[in-house]
């Protein structure tokens, strides 16, 4: 979040900003329960090379990407897609 933050924003300090970095690729290698990442086509705010290295930080066959077309950051829950993706994650 923070690398995120400084990229949008980088005329502000939000490195010291920002209390809590979501620092997700740091805790992804230790994860084994099967995860599922949904990301919007359309990102405009998150770059689908940031989802890239998160998927790469997990440990082999535990991460699954589905990307929702058409999707862009701020409508990817209002898509069918992403609660198909949920339900389907979830044994709904």
């Amino acid at each position: 979040m923070r690398e995120l933050a400084a990229a949008h924003f980088p005329y502000f300090p939000v490195r010291w900003l920002l209390r809590d970095g979501f620092e997700s690729t740091g805790f992804a290698p230790a994860i084994r329960a099967p995860t599922l990442t949904l990301a919007a086509q359309n990102d405009e705010i998150v770059p689908a090379a940031g989802t890239s290295r998160l998927l790469a930080a997990f440990p082999p066959n535990v991460a699954t990407l589905e990307v929702v077309p058409g999707a862009s950051h701020n409508e990817i829950s209002s898509s069918p897609r992403y609660l198909e993706a949920m339900r389907a994650a979830l044994g709904y």
